[in-house]
Parts: C-alpha cells; structure tokens; sequence
C-alpha cells in the first residue's frame, strides 16, 4: 500500500494542472466548433443572397464575404485539428506517466 499511496499521492498533485489543460483544449475546440456552425448558417443566407441579387456590385460583395468566411472555416478546422491531436498525445504521455507512477 505503501508503493500505491505514493503514487497516489504524485497523481493527484498532477492531476488538476492536467484536467484544467485538458478542459481548457475541449473548450477551444467547442469554440470553434460554433464559429464553423455560425459561419455555415451565414454561407447558407450569403447562398440565398447570391441566387436573388441584381447588382453586381452586391454580387461582388457577397462572394468575398463568402470567400471570406470558407477561408476563416478552413483555418479554424485546421486548428480544431491541431487542438485535437495534441490532446490525442498529451493524453497518452499522462497514461503512460500514470503507469510508471503505479509501477
């Protein structure tokens, strides 16, 4: 028990450090999550906008926005990504510093 409660002990000092980066990237990723949904709606109104406009100085306007935002999309995807797979790893070097602690 000895051996265990030592463990426990470094694990639960690390722990909340851990969690609270852990929380902290799943919120970055929620975030970004609702930008792309937010950016979606838009593209879709921009769409409808697009179909019914008359002049092409609006047309023009419109098609930026819209590069615009499939662009900013993009971005946030790729970091979404990024957040993921850094979680992905920071994850498994926690199991694996968990394992030597409880060996």
């Amino acid at each position: 028990m000895g051996c265990n409660s030592s463990a426990a002990v470094r694990k639960s000092t690390a722990d909340p450090r851990r969690e609270e980066c852990r929380l902290e990237i799943l919120e970055n990723i929620q975030d970004n999550d609702n930008i792309v949904q937010e950016n979606n709606r838009m593209l879709c109104m921009i769409d409808r906008q697009i179909a019914s406009c008359k002049s092409s100085r609006e047309l023009n306007r419109l098609k930026k926005l819209k590069s615009k935002l499939i662009r900013e999309n993009q971005e946030v995807t790729v970091h979404s990504d990024v957040l993921k797979q850094y979680s992905v790893v920071a994850s498994e070097k926690s199991n694996m510093s968990q394992n030597v602690l409880s060996n």
